[in-house]
């Protein structure tokens, strides 16, 4: 989209500070629907959620996050921002609800567990699964059975 813009500003000399109140929809090559219908689309699906997640926490973000919730904007479901994942200081893990749960524990019951009996599954910071790859997922573990050497 990006560069579509600067391609709109410097090749054809269009003034992209028009386009803030205007009906107009802006075709991007790259996406199928254009821009409008799609942000549209989007914003319609965020307002009908119990809430939304953002890779993101407060005092990196704190304007766009806090744009959210000053009532500027109607019916806005609540923002959640994880904040940074790791922990790289002390034992604790913050479960937010849940309390907090030392690393130490975490270590001890997996050295508990049966050689080969734990699958670490991690799709990347920004990744998730399909819902197609957790249906194959839960199958397959299904399907293992018990491990024997």
């Amino acid at each position: 989209m990006q560069l579509q813009l600067q391609v709109l500003s410097d090749e054809q000399n269009q003034p992209i500070t028009e386009l803030k109140d205007s009906v107009t929809e802006l075709i991007v090559p790259s996406l199928v629907k254009p821009l409008t219908n799609v942000m549209f689309q989007q914003a319609r699906g965020f307002r009908e959620a119990k809430g939304i997640i953002v890779n993101t926490f407060k005092q990196l973000e704190s304007y766009a996050v806090e744009s959210f919730s000053d009532g500027k904007l109607n019916n806005t479901p609540p923002v959640y921002t994880p904040g940074p994942i790791l922990n790289l200081e002390g034992d604790e893990i913050d479960r937010e609800s849940g309390g907090s749960i030392s690393i130490t524990k975490i270590k001890e019951w997996l050295d508990d567990q049966p050689p080969s009996s734990i699958v670490f599954l991690c799709p990347g910071s920004m990744g998730s699964f399909s819902e197609d790859q957790v249906k194959d997922i839960a199958c397959a573990l299904e399907h293992c059975g018990e491990y024997t050497p």
